[in-house]
Parts: C-alpha cells; sequence; structure tokens
C-alpha cells in the first residue's frame, strides 16, 4: 500500500484549520460584531451575547476546535519536515501544539462560562448589584482566560513556533524558502501588537494595534506554506536530521 506523503496530510490539514477558522471568525463578526464588540461595556458585550443565541456559542465553538486542529496541524508539518526534508523541529512543533491547546482553551470559555453570565446578566429578577457583581467575574474571566492566556501565552508560543518552522523553510529552500518571508514580516507585527494587552494594565504604555494586521499576514503565510508544502517535492537528504534547537 502506498503511504500518503507526510507533506500532503500537513498541508492539507494546515488548509482545513485556515477554512475553520476564517469560517467560525466570519460567524462571530456576522451574529456578535466581533472583535469591536469586546471594546464596549460589559453590560453591551452581554448583552449581546445573549441576544446571539445557540448559533453564537456553536461559531465559538468552532472558534476554540480551529485551535485544537492546529494542534494537529502543527505535529504533522514537523513530522513532514523531518522525514521529508531533514529538518528536526521538535522544539517548534512543542510550542505550537503548546499554543494551539492555550488558545482553545481561552476560547472556550466563550462556550461554557460566558452564556451562564449573559444570562444573569440580564435575568429579569437581577439586582445592580448581582449586575456589578457579573461585571466583575467578567472582567476578571476575560483577562486571565482571554488576555493573559489566549493572547498573550498563546501569541507568544505562536510565535515561537512561527520562527522554527520560518528557519527550517529558509534552509530547506525552494518555494518554501520564499514563501517563509510572509511569516518572517508578521514576526515584529506580533511583537509590537503586544502592547494593546499590557494596555489593560498599564494605560500609559504606547499602543500598536498591528495584531489584526500580523494574523492577516499570518494566515497568508499558512496559506501559502501549505500549497508549497504539497507542490514541492522534497530533495534527497542525509538519513540523519539536520541538527537544530529549533
Amino acid at each position: 500500500m502506498t503511504r500518503f506523503p507526510d507533506r500532503l496530510l500537513a498541508g492539507l490539514t494546515l488548509i482545513g484549520f485556515l477554512g475553520m477558522a476564517n469560517v467560525a471568525y466570519a460567524y462571530l463578526v456576522a451574529l456578535f460584531g466581533y472583535d469591536d464588540v469586546l471594546r464596549e461595556p460589559v453590560g453591551v458585550v452581554l448583552s449581546r451575547f445573549a441576544a446571539g443565541g445557540p448559533a453564537l456559542v456553536l461559531a465559538w465553538a468552532g472558534f476554540a476546535w480551529s485551535a485544537l486542529i492546529f494542534v494537529l496541524a502543527a505535529a504533522l508539518l514537523g513530522r513532514a519536515l523531518a522525514r521529508e526534508h531533514g529538518q528536526s523541529v521538535w522544539i517548534a512543533t512543542a510550542a505550537g501544539a503548546a499554543s494551539g491547546l492555550i488558545q482553545a482553551v481561552g476560547l472556550l470559555r466563550w462556550v461554557f462560562v460566558v452564556p451562564s453570565l449573559a444570562a444573569g446578566y440580564g435575568a429579569p429578577g437581577a439586582s445592580q448589584a448581582d449586575r456589578v457583581a457579573v461585571a466583575q467575574i467578567y472582567n476578571a474571566l476575560n483577562q486571565y482566560g482571554g488576555v493573559a492566556l489566549g493572547e498573550h501565552l498563546g501569541q507568544m508560543l505562536l510565535l515561537a513556533w512561527s520562527v522554527g518552522i520560518i528557519a527550517a523553510c529558509w534552509r530547506i529552500g525552494g518555494a518554501l524558502r520564499w514563501t517563509s518571508l510572509l511569516g518572517l514580516a508578521s514576526l515584529p507585527l506580533w511583537i509590537l501588537g503586544q502592547t494593546e494587552l499590557f494596555a489593560t494594565v498599564a494605560p500609559d504604555i504606547r499602543v500598536f494595534e498591528t495584531t489584526p494586521l500580523a494574523f492577516m499576514i499570518w494566515m497568508a503565510w499558512i496559506l501559502a506554506l501549505a500549497v508549497s508544502l504539497i507542490v514541492q517535492r522534497p530533495r534527497p537528504h542525509p538519513a540523519a536530521l539536520t541538527e537544530t534547537l529549533i
């Protein structure tokens, strides 16, 4: 039986990740006004969330599961680069898998925790004190599960994964080398975008709202990476993997 090439499996899984993430994101924009809505007062956010109903909860679940698909894609890509291109990227693979898991954990708060907060906030008998308590819980949950875990730690691990994969693709050459320039362009934007997160606790920090642009460039790179994996046949390489800590 002919074995399905690792590079094809990795490339298709990356494309599947992009497809699911973008479909879920489109629904979040349409149903919830994401992500601009997150800058609104808590009452507005929870009221709009409640109005979204089950469809909005499912959209958040899809977004979270796309992060878990990325965990699989990172593992398959690491195997493909090792087996077919002689590049050991196990540290980068671990960082990518951890990033996907952490981001999924952060996103799942919208599926299993926020619905009850929205229901409590909008309950007909809720007092002002009840709403203040719900708002405090929401803010703490959002700051930890969203800002600290999903956005800061998740994005920094994603940055580490990207650096490792870009370095490996550059060594391989061919289409993988040139498409990696897109990923390289996203790296400083990821770093600058972290200022927006730190500004939530240190308002005097100068903010650079570069994360949305970083995401767009990064996703374009992932698509280019997937296509390059599929179309670029591996070159012969020594049996021993290239030694690297990346």
